[in-house]
């Protein structure tokens, strides 16, 4: 299936057994493309997922090794054993549990809702078609959020932010465990009370501490910047406040003026 993408825009590959086979075109080939990569590597392991190229891009001259070869593994529940005396459903679970409750058959219905949910998502979240909000940590698109239940992902916390010339971000503080790409701008950010300088290009991380840690950006230029987050949303499984509390300790100078 062919997906349209532009600058700004973020591409989701869903998660399928047996992965998803995915390869990018660029539709301007004497200007070229450059992408970013998010993979949150805990996720990735415990899905028990492998990378394999099926195919080498044009500027690789592959010198030795074959390419893989890829093994669709979907396949549908079909029980060879019978549960005498139980009726069945129709995913083949028994019927008579505790006061009616099937937990197996509930298990194979959300599975099946959740891939007729995703069959139906667009791939591409249109950077152009986010609309801007400006909240206590400050100005913001919304690509993945936990209330967006029509994303084809659910599984990260993906925003971008502006931060207006010679201004700064709220204060916040969290668990840790976000990234923080600046796609313009200059300045620095201060976590838990050391700085850190950054320009255009650079990479904040945000290390997992068990009390927290509290940061803040401040633009050092007088024109915007802007910057992408992202980290895992582990808000269904550990809570809002995991071991530290979700806590905004300063508002941005924007939200304030509102």
């Amino acid at each position: 299936m062919r997906e349209d993408w532009a600058p700004g825009d973020l591409v989701l590959l869903p998660i399928k057994p047996g992965g998803v086979e995915h390869q990018h075109f660029d539709a301007e080939p004497p200007q070229g493309a450059r992408w970013l990569a998010f993979l949150y590597l805990p996720h990735f392991q415990h899905l028990a997922s492998a990378i394999r190229q099926v195919e080498n891009s044009p500027g690789y001259q592959q010198r030795t090794g074959t390419a893989a070869v890829v093994v669709d593994d979907d396949t549908p529940y079909n029980p060879n054993r019978d549960f005498t005396g139980f009726p069945r459903d129709s995913f083949g679970a028994a019927v008579k549990t505790n006061n009616g409750f099937n937990g197996y058959s509930g298990l194979m219905k959300r599975r099946d809702d959740e891939r007729a949910r995703v069959a139906e998502v667009d791939t591409v979240v249109h950077g152009d078609a986010l609309a801007w909000e400006t909240n206590p940590q400050g100005i913001m698109q919304w690509y993945l959020h936990p209330d967006l239940p029509e994303r084809l992902l659910r599984s990260y916390l993906f925003y971008r932010q502006e931060i207006p010339g010679e201004s700064r971000s709220g204060k916040q503080k969290h668990q840790g465990g976000a990234i923080f790409f600046f796609t313009e701008g200059r300045g620095h950010t201060i976590i838990d009370g050391e700085r850190f300088d950054w320009e255009k290009e650079d990479l904040i991380q945000l290390p997992l501490r068990p009390d927290g840690v509290a940061y803040q950006h401040f633009n050092d230029s007088r024109g915007p910047a802007r910057l992408i987050a992202c980290e895992p949303n582990y808000f269904d499984s550990l809570g809002f406040d995991r071991g530290s509390g979700l806590v905004q300790l300063a508002n941005c100078p924007e939200y304030d003026r509102l």
